[in-house]
């Protein structure tokens, strides 16, 4: 009869197989995020401090209002 742990290196378990998906979405969302940010960082980089702090006010407005009329 086959050891638990040889039947384990055959077939994982649930809890190993639902933390290898959560590694993956996690590895993707990492990738993901990156992306953005390279993206973001340089227009970022171009803009002049009161250009981004008048972005900053403007988004978090939007999301403001966004925010109440979900409700």
């Amino acid at each position: 009869m086959a050891k638990p742990a040889a039947i384990n290196a055959i077939m994982p378990t649930p809890m190993q197989s639902i933390a290898a998906v959560m590694q993956e979405r996690g590895e993707r969302y990492r990738d993901r995020i990156a992306g953005v940010s390279e993206r973001v960082v340089g227009q970022i980089e171009a803009m002049c401090p009161d250009e981004i702090l008048t972005a900053v006010r403007s988004l978090r407005k939007s999301t403001r209002l966004r925010a109440e009329h979900s409700d």
